[in-house]
């Protein structure tokens, strides 16, 4: 039984990762976001050996995407176009998300609906028009993260959540969920009462660790580990530039972007309808965390007031 329940699982994350390539490779293989073309530069230059700058002998650190931009100068070597690397990444990353739905989904929900649930994730639209963006990635490491944790993981949780801040900044929000959540596992469970510390050291002692070492090499190679873009977007909601209209600010953008679902088909409306029972029927914790992950991620956005776009 157990076997083919591990079997069942790999067909299913096997379908939605030939899923999600067909859908890059048929419908947005020349789909291009020009803010990916500034991470392929960073690549590029440090493929090239002029390092992760975006001009050469000019050491400045101006992207969210670190390691998303070295991963993508590894793969390079390999596959020299960035924007068809770039684009495998991203359907690679969602269709690997929608593995992890399906698997984080309770176990009680026949599995004919877990994988309806990957499905959703796997044709998302927002996902794929951020398509060659560090987007993806960063949600399938989160995704990962809460996985290993499930699971009792707790050091490789902490890991997967500091690989992807490195990713993407904005994985710390979920990563100080993650951290609440094993903490309140830990104190629930009677037999680990007297190591209820243990796990929620070894998921922060991991976590810090990759975004450390990053820091330290910033701090050396480019005056700071910060980007110098924080500054940036701030002024671009001062300016009023945004990635939907002048002067929107992130509610506002919230409720373009529905606006244009529902315009695409009404039955968003029922998705979000089906959502909402979703929350009432006993889910499990790790889908209660994505749920305040999406909440607190559109809450942070709104109090630092930092120009809205799509992938974010």
């Amino acid at each position: 039984m157990l076997v083919k329940q591990y079997r069942d699982k790999y067909i299913i994350v096997g379908v939605f990762l030939l899923l999600a390539l067909a859908i890059w490779l048929l419908l947005m293989r020349e789909f291009r976001l020009d803010d990916s073309f500034i991470t392929y530069r960073y690549a590029r230059n440090l493929a090239g050996g002029a390092g992760l700058v975006y001009n050469a002998h000019d050491a400045v650190l101006s992207t969210t995407a670190p390691l998303y931009a070295i991963l993508l100068a590894a793969g390079s070597f390999l596959i020299t176009d960035f924007h068809v690397l770039g684009g495998l990444i991203g359907a690679l990353s969602i269709g690997l998300g929608g593995g992890l739905m399906y698997t984080l989904l309770p176990a009680r929900i026949p599995a004919f609906w877990r994988g309806w649930g990957g499905l959703l994730y796997v044709l998302s639209t927002p996902l794929w028009l951020a398509l060659g963006m560090e987007t993806p990635l960063w949600i399938l490491l989160v995704l990962l993260a809460v996985w290993c944790a499930q699971a009792g993981r707790w050091a490789a949780s902490g890991l997967v959540i500091g690989v992807a801040v490195l990713v993407r900044p904005d994985a710390a929000l979920p990563g100080v969920l993650l951290g609440i959540a094993i903490l309140g596992i830990t104190f629930n469970q009677s037999h680990t009462r007297r190591y209820k510390w243990h796990s929620l050291l070894a998921y922060i002692i991991a976590a810090v660790i990759p975004v450390l070492c990053f820091a330290i090499w910033g701090l050396f190679t480019y005056g700071s580990p910060l980007p110098v873009t924080l500054g940036a977007k701030s002024a671009q909601a001062e300016l009023g530039i945004t990635g939907l209209g002048v002067h929107v600010g992130t509610l506002e953008g919230l409720r373009l972007i529905v606006g244009s679902l529902l315009v695409q088909s009404p039955l968003y409306l029922l998705l979000g309808l089906l959502a909402l029972m979703g929350l009432w029927a006993r889910p499990t914790w790790p889908i209660v965390l994505i749920a305040l992950w999406g909440a607190l991620h559109l809450l942070t956005y709104a109090v630092l007031g930092i120009a809205p776009y799509r992938w974010y």
